[in-house]
């Protein structure tokens, strides 16, 4: 198969992918998987459920939990990118210390946890992101 049909194909199918997960975020609040090949567009269709989700059941955080911190890492930054919000994201893993902070001995206790997940609280509504009052 051609270059430009394979690419066409896989576009296709990552389109199916989000579509389908735009749909699902019509379903009752719980704890969403979202598995897929690698390539697949799981980052943009994740949001993509997780947004919709947010503004239907008037949600205030979305979390993602992922098993490898270079994914994390990487998925942060995309999304950052998309937003222009560093600010809005909460990035917590082995690698992620406060501004200033630095070492191995450095734990982040629950009520630090709070603090920080509650300093921006936001929602993405017809297309822009707007901090709740």
């Amino acid at each position: 198969m051609p270059q430009k049909e394979t690419a066409k194909k896989i576009a296709g199918l990552r389109q199916k992918i989000s579509d389908d997960c735009l749909r699902a975020a019509q379903n009752a609040p719980g704890i969403y998987k979202l598995s897929v090949p690698t390539g697949g567009g799981k980052t943009l269709a994740g949001m993509r459920f997780a947004l919709r989700h947010v503004q239907l059941y008037g949600k205030k955080r979305i979390i993602f939990v992922i098993p490898y911190t270079s994914i994390v890492e990487q998925n942060a930054k995309e999304i950052r990118d998309i937003f222009g919000r560093d600010e809005a994201i909460l990035e917590n893993h082995s690698n992620a210390l406060p501004e200033g902070i630095a070492g191995e001995d450095y734990v982040l206790d629950d009520s630090a946890l709070y603090a920080i997940a509650g300093i921006h609280i936001e929602k993405y509504v017809d297309g822009a992101l707007v901090e709740e009052e």
